[in-house]
């Protein structure tokens, strides 16, 4: 993180979180990384693909990219570029899944704050504003990347709303914005959840990302907890009819005798924050095929830190608890993570793989005997969890 954002803003950061908006200037070197060229470049390799995580909109108004180059023969480059010297906004979505930095730097904010965090670039034309006043139901944290864009930023109006708490907001209903700033590149913007909020390109286009905070909730942690009780407890699956009374479920779940204990809701919650987000565009891995030729020239591995796993071990067991995949902007996981289950004597060799520093086969020997020592590594990467250099 301190790469990409000063360790100074981030602090203010920290310290503003779900409080107060934060303003840092020049304080990210993401602009000197990703530049506009960077995200046209993207596009242009990506034709026929765009309208999967690609939205255009202005005025208020989505404009639907044509997903076969039949009912746009240009293509959907010139498509969407079109729109956007005409004054539309470009909004790519899922960046944590499209760009190995990005994807650190979610991972980084998931693991200071806790839950799920993505990203989204907003690419608009000079002199025109972007989505009218709205909030979000998560934390933002902006980072100018180039050109000049106007934030007015207004009082909390909803306190840490979720998505069915969206609602039009005007401007007669808030008053005078608490933040009225211009931010240039490198400049960095904090603001909680439910803080309405606009935005206004001058001089020139404006690229800038938005990084995503979206903590575990009270309620998703215990609708976890339950959903994972109710694999043995028939009486919390069990139907409720409409001629029931409140009272008789009452009853019902009385009977099931649940008493949650803080170690059994530290259970659910530890399993619950093994979740993270599926990294599907295998940035820096290498096919298998080719790996196979590499253990003879003593390949390095690591730990690949964007995915988040916990290792637990019992008598007989060793298990990899892995990440489930989390959409963006919607509810966490619901069900127990899957598992990468392994004999006991695997442990100390686990471990070691997992400890984030660069390894070979040939160390692993040290450990367990090479077959075993190449079928961990091929096991490891086909879950995403270990990369070779």
């Amino acid at each position: 993180m301190q790469d990409y954002i000063s360790p100074e803003a981030f602090q203010e950061i920290k310290k503003s979180f779900e409080n107060e908006v934060c303003f840092i200037k020049a304080a990210s070197s993401l602009p000197d990384i990703l530049q506009p060229q960077r995200f046209e470049s993207y596009l242009r390799n990506h034709e026929g693909d765009i309208h999967k995580y690609l939205m255009l909109y202005k005025n208020g108004k989505d404009i639907a990219i044509p997903a076969h180059s039949v009912l746009y023969a240009s293509g959907q480059f010139n498509f969407v570029f079109e729109h956007f010297k005409n004054g539309a906004t470009l909004k790519l979505e899922e960046l944590e899944k499209r760009d190995e930095i990005i994807a650190h730097i979610c991972q980084s904010l998931e693991k200071e704050f806790g839950g799920n965090s993505w990203s989204k670039a907003f690419w608009t034309p000079k002199s025109n504003k972007g989505v009218p006043i709205h909030f979000d139901s998560t934390s933002i944290i902006v980072v100018q990347l180039a050109g000049r864009k106007r934030w007015q930023i207004w009082s909390e109006f909803v306190r840490k709303p979720n998505l069915s708490m969206a609602s039009p907001v005007s401007a007669d209903q808030l008053g005078e914005p608490c933040l009225d700033v211009i931010l240039e590149e490198g400049d960095v913007l904090y603001f909680p959840s439910g803080y309405p909020h606009c935005t206004e390109s001058l001089d020139e286009h404006s690229l800038h990302i938005g990084l995503a905070i979206n903590p575990t909730s009270v309620i998703e942690l215990i609708e976890y907890h339950f959903r994972r009780l109710a694999k043995s407890n028939y009486d919390l699956r069990s139907s409720v009819h409409k001629n029931d009374r409140i009272d008789d479920v009452i009853a019902r779940l009385s009977n099931c005798g649940i008493n949650v204990s803080i170690d059994q809701l530290e259970q659910s919650f530890n399993l619950f924050n093994v979740s993270s987000r599926v990294n599907k565009t295998n940035f820096a891995h290498n096919s298998l095929a080719s790996l196979s030729n590499q253990y003879k020239e003593n390949a390095k591995f690591r730990y690949h830190e964007v995915r988040s796993v916990r290792v637990v071990k019992n008598d007989s067991t060793l298990k990899i608890y892995l990440p489930n995949q989390v959409i963006p902007e919607k509810p966490l996981i619901i069900g127990e993570p899957s598992y990468l289950a392994l004999p006991t004597e695997c442990f100390e060799v686990i471990e070691f793989m997992l400890s984030g520093q660069d390894f070979s086969v040939e160390e692993l020997k040290n450990f367990v005997d090479e077959e075993t020592s190449i079928a961990l590594v091929e096991l490891l990467i086909a879950h995403q969890i270990i990369v070779a250099n």
